[in-house]
């Protein structure tokens, strides 16, 4: 048997030292790390192109100034440098110095070597050794020298080179998106000449109206050939959508200001509703541009309006019931007592909207963009809100009875007297929003959605949401005296303020 001291021990970092050294557990975090910061760089330079851009000439120019200026310098100053650092009056002493070192060790080694080597033969050595000792010292320090000086100026000429490429690069966007510009012109162009074709046909529907109204003078709505319904219907086809210069650039997205003017001339003529009708059933009206139009009282039935730009536009009174109005930009726009009925605004931009009563019986809200809108005396039970942005809105004296508000974003919203029962609030966002007077029996949520939420004022509420706030967060169950208390006291607070601001 082996004796016990023979058995080979190794110490706790010895042992560990063994163990593997790569492993994919230690690999991932790094690459990780650096496919991140690979991602930073790339958007930071996408982002900062033009600052990166002259900041590395700027770079290029002073490292290239710097090198040639300390050429100089060490030229100019060399006797100074020399003997500061070598302790020699010159370069050229320093050199000689060397130069007789290098001789005096090749004769020493040639001396020791050549010992049974002819006189003639080792003389030549002797006279020829050191001058390739100095040739190979003094040529590789100077093919050094050249080559450090040849790869400073490379370097620099490829950086410089890359960064002409990148800036072709970016004048070559630059010319695409103006040979862009222009083609989007010359459509405009295009189109400009269908405009006397829409004043030609605008002629002929002003003669048939005519020859009626001398037919019936008694007349107020009038009817059109289907001849001039179809060169209306045809017309509206050929306005296709562009995209047109706004200032210096194009805008986001393709419209067709020529629709939208179609339109509006329209919806003027003193037409029966059935002529309407025919018109808005056949012809294209989509990605019509008509910013601030003015269409109150006027008939829209029917319509699809998609992907239309009616940011600031006048609905009041226009009856929009069956229109489809997807994607639509109708920001800012003024939508009194409208006919809404059946109306499609799925993901509609409404913001800032103000809406008034109205009709809006099987409308499709869903994923519309309703921030900072403020809605009042409106009939929206059973809607479909589902995903709807209500951020910051102010919903007001409203009957959301079994409406679908699944995933609707309700934060710091201001929702007075308005009837949520049995409407579907799951998922719903109510973080910071108040709640005045709100009648929410019956609706289907999760208690836990009213956690971050602002205040509960005379509100109906199931007794589980009564209890769990209870336990929660009772500050946000408040009543309105409670509200009229504090109200008052901060408009007391304020006079006492100010008083005092005067007083000083």
């Amino acid at each position: 048997m082996q004796p016990q001291s023979d058995i080979p021990t190794s110490s706790p970092l010895e042992r560990r030292s063994t163990g593997t050294p790569f492993s994919v557990r230690n690999l991932l975090p790094g690459l990780a790390i650096g496919v991140l910061l690979g991602i930073a760089g790339v958007l930071t330079y996408l982002n900062h192109f033009q600052g990166i851009t002259k900041a590395l000439y700027t770079v290029t120019i002073i490292s290239f100034g710097v090198i040639v200026l300390s050429f100089l310098i060490v030229f100019v100053f060399r006797q100074f440098i020399t003997q500061k650092i070598l302790g020699e009056n010159s370069v050229g002493d320093f050199l000689n110095d060397a130069q007789a070192v290098s001789d005096t060790v090749t004769d020493q080694l040639a001396s020791k070597v050549l010992v049974n080597v002819a006189p003639e033969t080792s003389e030549r050595v002797r006279k020829v050794l050191p001058r390739l000792a100095n040739w190979f010292i003094w040529g590789r320090l100077r093919n050094w020298w050249w080559n450090w000086f040849l790869g400073i100026f490379v370097s620099l000429g490829g950086i410089t080179g890359t960064m002409l490429l990148m800036n072709q690069n970016e004048l070559l966007k630059n010319q695409n998106a103006l040979i862009q510009h222009q083609m989007s012109l010359e459509e405009a162009n295009r189109r400009s000449a269908l405009i006397v074709l829409m004043s030609n046909i605008m002629d002929k529907v002003d003669n048939e109206i005519e020859e009626q109204k001398r037919s019936n003078p008694e007349d107020t709505v009038f009817r059109l050939s289907p001849s001039i319904v179809g060169q209306i219907v045809a017309l509206s086809h050929s306005f296709k959508p562009y995209r047109y210069l706004e200032g210096d650039s194009l805008i986001s997205k393709p419209l067709s200001p020529e629709r939208g003017q179609l339109l509006i001339t329209i919806t003027r003529l003193p037409l029966d509703t059935s002529i309407f009708r025919q018109i808005y059933s056949s012809s294209n009206f989509t990605f019509s541009d008509l910013p601030f139009a003015d269409f109150e009282g006027m008939f829209l039935k029917g319509m699809d309006l998609s992907n239309s730009n009616l940011q600031g536009a006048n609905l009041s009174h226009t009856n929009i019931a069956e229109s489809i109005l997807t994607a639509a930009n109708l920001q800012d726009a003024f939508i009194y007592y409208a006919n809404l009925e059946g109306a499609i605004l799925y993901e509609a931009n409404l913001r800032h909207t103000l809406w008034r009563g109205g009709i809006f019986r099987n409308a499709n809200f869903s994923k519309a963009d309703l921030r900072d809108a403020e809605i009042r005396d409106a009939d929206l039970e059973g809607l479909n809100f589902e995903e709807t942005i209500l951020n910051r809105s102010n919903l007001y004296y409203l009957n959301f009875k079994g409406a679908t508000l699944r995933g609707a974003d309700l934060s710091e919203a201001a929702v007075s007297e308005v009837d949520f029962s049995n409407a579907n609030l799951r998922k719903a966002n109510l973080y910071n929003s108040h709640f005045d007077f709100v009648d929410l029996s019956n609706a289907k949520f999760k208690v836990r959605q009213f956690d971050n939420i602002g205040s509960l004022t005379d509100c109906i509420i199931p007794d589980s949401l009564r209890t769990y706030l209870m336990k929660a967060n009772s500050n946000v169950l408040k009543s309105g005296e409670e509200m009229r208390k504090q109200k008052l006291n901060d408009e007391l607070n304020k006079l006492i303020k100010e008083s005092s601001e005067e007083n000083d």
